[in-house]
């Protein structure tokens, strides 16, 4: 291979390893062989935090000693800690005999073999610093000006890689936080095309699917159980994802004779990136009234500050049949039901059990 198409092979791998940090550790290959290096290491720092992005050629015990103890006296890094990016050659920094007299090169840096350094900072960013560092052995000998010209190509490469992934980890991490929003929301959320295919669920909506009581997954689109109601959901979700035809809509979808039906809310969705791009998505919200939040007492008893047996009454009368049904549930005189109900209703700033009933379950219904 030509030295031209190993810097392009260097190139390709430094942007490969921006999408895949996984990468990293075979592009710093590529860079330590092109620059003829022994050893190769990808740093970060963040204030006194220090961590190895990737390396190539160095033990892991050499790291974490490096890390532990070495990094507070490696008279290079403390140099390039307040130095502007760029290429930087250790005997330039600690010139001539004095290299080999410091502790950091006696304890370490002979140890490991690492005698010739040449160090790109590639940028600094408030308290954040990456720098990529290439050594050499003593039989290697130092490195020439011909590799701090190479370096010196790679490393605008380098920057803008290296900032594209702190981009890309950001909004990983954003999406990361709103699956993990979506999977503790009780109500199924789907995501469809106007083909009904379907692009996104939530754990809720990977249950009921599973269950396929109401609605199911057939070859990867979004089907109700019966055909009457399958023509139905196809036709709500093409008007939904028509352009404009309609921003909204409701459909009921039955289930087992002894369940409730599903309801289903659509929104339609358009967006410039992403799985919308270039098209109309529907967001199907899928609703099961059978389902009753964990703990809905303890939930009660956090937000309206109400005693434990008056949140076991307000769960109690939510459910239907009123005070003398609800007191018979939980063992108690109608009239302790009635007093705990008069609390219940002065906590909650409601004053009609069927007012208190919407309150439970707006309240209890949403997140598990």
């Amino acid at each position: 291979m030509s030295m031209q198409d190993r810097i392009s092979a260097a190139i390709a791998g430094i942007y490969d390893s921006a999408v895949d940090r996984a990468e990293w550790a075979r592009t710093l290959g590529q860079i330590a062989d092109l620059l003829g290096g022994t050893a190769v290491s990808m740093k970060l720092e963040r204030g006194v935090s220090l961590r190895y992005l990737a390396s190539d050629g160095l033990a892991e015990e050499a790291k974490v000693e490096y890390q532990n103890h070495y990094r507070k006296i490696d008279p290079v890094m403390n140099f390039l800690s307040g130095a502007p990016p760029g290429i930087y050659g250790s005997r330039r920094i600690v010139p001539g005999r004095k290299a080999y007299e410091t502790p950091f090169y006696n304890e370490w840096g002979r140890r490991n073999d690492i005698v010739f350094c040449i160090h790109a900072l590639a940028f600094r960013e408030t308290e954040r610093t990456a720098i990529l560092s290439v050594s050499r052995s003593a039989a290697k000998g130092e490195f020439d000006d011909q590799h701090e010209s190479l370096l010196t190509l790679l490393l605008p490469h380098l920057k803008r890689a290296l900032r594209l992934e702190t981009r890309m980890a950001a909004e990983n991490a954003r999406v990361s936080l709103i699956s993990e929003a979506l999977d503790r929301w009780t109500s199924g959320v789907v995501v469809v095309d106007e083909r009904r295919h379907i692009h996104l669920t939530n754990k809720a909506a990977d249950l009921l699917l599973a269950e396929a009581d109401g609605i199911r997954c057939e070859n990867g689109r979004l089907c109700a159980a019966s055909s009457t109601q399958n023509t139905a959901l196809q036709r709500l979700i093409a008007r939904v994802t028509g352009g404009g035809v309609l921003d909204s809509g409701r459909l009921l979808l039955a289930r087992s004779p002894d369940r409730h039906p599903l309801a289903l809310e659509l929104v339609s969705y358009a967006g410039s990136h992403g799985l919308a791009a270039g098209r109309s998505l529907a967001l199907v919200f899928i609703v099961d009234p059978g389902l009753r939040a964990a703990r809905p007492e303890r939930r009660l008893q956090d937000l309206y500050l109400l005693t434990r047996a008056e949140a076991a009454l307000a769960t109690a009368v939510s459910k239907g049949g009123g005070v003398k049904a609800a007191a018979r549930a939980l063992g108690i005189a109608p009239s302790t039901a009635r007093t705990h109900l008069k609390s219940v209703f002065g906590k909650t700033g409601t004053a009609r059990q069927a007012e208190l009933a919407t309150l439970v379950a707006a309240s209890c219904g949403r997140v598990g």
